[in-house]
């Protein structure tokens, strides 16, 4: 379960910015928002929480530094070379000679523990690296630490006494622009596996310009999850009552403008096969005809693309960070894909959602309670600024909706009337 997450001097973050789903001690919060995690320590954590704000404030930028560090976490130590730059994209606009380190920070439930990871970054090394864990009973425990000392071209290192292995070899292996998590993992450190493989597998990242339809129509080759996938498109009431998915193979030219290398790639994650997915109705005489789902609007589209990461969060406890899950959406059809993370016959997994979003009618109903809520805005040197809602005084009956439109919050964007424009 994702606790809380931080950054600073990434694209569009200057200072350091964050994000928290620990629950707050409100009883409609932790009765209705939220799960008891049973750890000491943050006793409940939020099921979905929305980031809004107007267009070019950063609410994309913020997912963009959830997938950074989970693919850095990931791929350093086998993806880069020694010298090679990581590709990190620092704050463009500051004026107090910025060093150009990145900081990114991730506070999460796995387990039974308490994780606390984060690490600094530019462009050629990782300055600092940390570990720390909180088990339910007990101390907060320092796992590692790493951190660059100029003066000696070296890192100093702290590794706790009681984590066996081959600690001087993991230490030696870590190249300066990998992370020792990565690396150690690489190097049969089954000690931090637990940690490693919440990144690995239960963060779910998915940016704006992802599109998940392939994903799904593999999925769907499973007569079970095609069901899955039925029943999710048919509570939204989109009327279809078969998915058919027709493989046929890649052809060669389709792959000539890649290079070889991408090929093998892109041949190996789809099996060197193309899947055309098609949606089954029944016609009045009872016989089924299948559309194809290019003929399909764009909202059911839109909604066939995400099936696949919804149900597999809500099945599986994953924690889903996506960006703009509303875009070509109905209102009505957004609510009810966020009200699933609330229901008990649908989340049985414990999954969490963090969205970003324009759509503010969630509000109306209540699907996000106050403490829910981020915005964003852009102060006077094009930094992010991302704040809770809950920094308000906000009561109880408030209707958050009309007075978040009518800008008493902020993060809605300043609109120039037509009379400015005026001679």
């Amino acid at each position: 379960m994702l606790i809380e997450f931080s950054v600073s001097n990434y694209r569009s973050v200057s200072s350091t910015q964050a994000i928290s789903m620990a629950a707050g001690s409100s009883s409609d919060v932790r009765r209705h928002y939220s799960f008891e995690t049973g750890h000491r320590t943050v006793p409940y954590v939020l099921k979905a929480v929305g980031i809004y704000g107007a267009n070019g404030t950063g609410k994309s930028n913020i997912i963009s530094a959830f997938h950074f560090m989970r693919r850095f976490i990931i791929g350093s130590a086998k993806e880069l070379q020694s010298g090679d730059l990581i590709d990190v994209n620092n704050f463009a606009f500051d004026v107090d000679g910025e060093d150009g380190k990145s900081h990114f920070e991730i506070v999460f439930l796995s387990s039974g523990n308490r994780y606390q990871y984060g690490f600094v970054v530019d462009k050629n090394k990782v300055w600092e690296e940390w570990l720390y864990v909180s088990p339910n009973e007990g101390r907060v425990q320092r796992w590692f630490e790493r951190l660059y000392n100029e003066s000696i071209d070296d890192y100093e290192w702290y590794i706790n006494q009681n984590i066996k292995g081959q600690k001087e070899i993991w230490k030696a292996s870590t190249r300066k622009n990998a992370l020792f998590l990565s690396t150690a993992v690489q190097l049969n450190a089954d000690y931090f596996n637990d940690a490693f493989d919440w990144f690995k597998i239960k963060l779910r990242v998915l940016q704006h310009f992802i599109d998940m339809t392939p994903h799904t129509a593999r999925r769907c080759r499973s007569p079970e999850f095609s069901k899955k996938v039925v029943r999710f498109l048919n509570e939204i009431d989109i009327d279809v009552q078969e998915i058919r998915v027709d493989e046929k193979d890649f052809p060669e030219s389709s792959l000539s403008i890649f290079v070889e290398s991408f090929k093998e790639n892109l041949r190996k994650f789809t099996n060197s096969k193309m899947s055309d997915v098609f949606f089954g109705r029944k016609n009045k005489t009872g016989k089924m005809v299948y559309l194809p789902l290019s003929e399909e609007s764009d909202g059911t589209q839109r909604i066939f693309s995400l099936a696949s990461a919804i149900i597999e969060t809500l099945e599986n406890g994953y924690v889903l960070i996506i960006d703009e899950p509303s875009n070509n959406l109905h209102s009505l059809a957004f609510q009810h894909l966020i009200s699933l993370f609330y229901r008990s016959d649908m989340n049985r997994g414990l999954g969490q959602i963090l969205f970003t979003s324009h759509e503010a009618g969630i509000m109306i109903h209540r699907l996000l309670h106050h403490d829910q809520i981020y915005l964003t805005e852009k102060d006077e040197n094009f930094a992010t600024q991302i704040y809770p809602l809950s920094s308000f005084k906000i009561r109880k009956n408030d209707a958050i909706h009309k007075s978040y439109l009518a800008g008493r919050y902020g993060g809605i964007p300043h609109i120039r009337g037509v009379e400015e424009y005026e001679e």
